[in-house]
């Protein structure tokens, strides 16, 4: 093999030796520009190497700086969840009794040192919450105080008293009734009796909040006394002593003129508005 190798270059000196000064010149100058070109790809390979070298040191450090912000923004909010200054240090409720109070604090399901970013978000939800569970809430608007989660309440007029053993629940204006009771009646609300039905109780409820509040307020109760040919008749007992007989669906309308029927009675008695309108004195009975 060596000599073969001897021979090929014995053969090529022959032949350059055999070769023209122009020619001679002319295949030194390929070789030249074939070595250079060699050595430039050389450069541009290491220049390439060097730039991709270079981005990905970019990339690596912009990655390292984004997990660096997003950790240190969670830290934040962790240490901020926990500090007493984002719990809930009280809740106040305006514009209701405490019965309604209990039922409203109950239903929003808001406890003291809860976290406010479990308030905060949810407000609407929390208000439908209260107005789906709530009878007598109309409508509620949440506001947060420093720490202090506050309910303004605005509620349905309330028409009067259901009792179920020895404890009142509130009936409203939309014929709903509270789910929390008390164990005494307050105002000048009438008490809803002997109703066995619930739609004939939430029907009278709904009359009795259209009527003025000057005649609402002068009923004392309300007993269902239905018979066969009107199962929707009711009995009044007025705080002025008087009775009178309706019937629930035209209360409302017909109420409007015991004012002035009471005032033409010359004793206490019976104002019948179940079909007409008259009245009598008790010992006519």
């Amino acid at each position: 093999m060596f000599g073969k190798q001897k021979d090929s270059k014995n053969k090529a000196m022959r032949d350059n030796e055999e070769l023209t000064p122009w020619e001679r010149q002319q295949l030194l100058r390929e070789e030249n520009i074939e070595k250079k070109q060699k050595k430039s790809k050389k450069i541009l390979i290491s220049s390439n190497l060097v730039k991709f070298n270079g981005l990905r040191k970019k990339r690596l450090q912009k990655r390292v700086i984004t997990l660096a912000s997003i950790f240190g923004i969670s830290a934040v909010i962790s240490l901020y969840a926990i500090l007493p200054v984002n719990r809930v240090s009280n809740i106040e409720i305006e514009g209701t009794d405490s019965q309604t109070k209990t039922a409203i604090i109950e239903a929003s399901q808001v406890k003291k040192n809860e976290s406010l970013f479990a308030v905060v978000p949810t407000k609407f939800l929390i208000s439908q919450r209260i107005k789906n569970d709530v009878a007598t809430v109309k409508d509620v608007n949440i506001s947060l105080e420093k720490n202090v989660v506050k309910f303004k309440v605005t509620e349905y007029d309330i028409v009067g008293y259901i009792q179920r053993k020895n404890t009142y629940y509130k009936l409203t204006s939309n014929g709903r009734e509270l789910n929390v009771g008390q164990k005494a009646t307050n105002g000048n609300y009438p008490l809803f009796l002997d109703f066995k039905k619930k739609t004939l109780l939430h029907e009278a409820a709904q009359q009795v909040g259209e009527m003025p509040k000057k005649v609402r307020f002068g009923i004392s109760e309300i007993h269902s006394s239905p018979t066969k040919v009107n199962p929707k008749r009711v009995r009044l007992v007025m705080n002025d002593g008087n009775e009178v007989i309706g019937s629930i669906d035209t209360l409302a309308t017909k109420m409007s003129y015991y004012p002035s029927m009471a005032k033409a009675l010359d004793k206490k008695g019976v104002i019948d508005l179940e079909v007409g309108a008259y009245a009598y004195p008790y010992d006519n009975k």
